[in-house]
């Protein structure tokens, strides 16, 4: 029988571990699919701040003078916060990217010298 055979059979309270066979000890079999709590509390928190935001965008649709810098307009208010939020995202994605960046190739060049070693 598999791991994920194992793991999905009712076992009554030993979930998530392999079963031994004769005289074996049972090890704990690693589930790919585990949630680290940090990243689930930002996702958390992100999808409350998004809900408050469009609250807050729906209650103050009506129409506002808008100076840009060759002219004015006539907008709905929610156009204006749509706008900035998408300006923020945009903001936000270009600020990270060097990071990722740095992160890609720290990754990257882990694995060569894992590779290297293993070899």
């Amino acid at each position: 029988m598999d791991n994920v055979a194992r793991m999905t059979s009712g076992n009554g309270g030993s979930e998530g571990r392999e079963q031994p066979s004769g005289g074996e000890t049972a090890a704990p079999v690693e589930r790919p699919w585990r949630v680290d709590t940090g990243t689930a509390i930002k996702v958390g928190i992100g999808l409350l701040l998004l809900v408050i935001f469009i609250l807050f965008i729906i209650q103050n649709s009506r129409p506002v003078e808008v100076n840009f810098v060759f002219f004015r307009a006539d907008i709905r208010l929610i156009w204006v916060f749509l706008g900035c939020a998408v300006i923020g995202g945009i903001i936000a994605w270009l600020v990270g990217r060097p990071r990722r960046r740095a992160m890609k190739r720290l990754v990257e060049e882990l694995e060569r010298q894992r590779r290297d070693r293993g070899s």
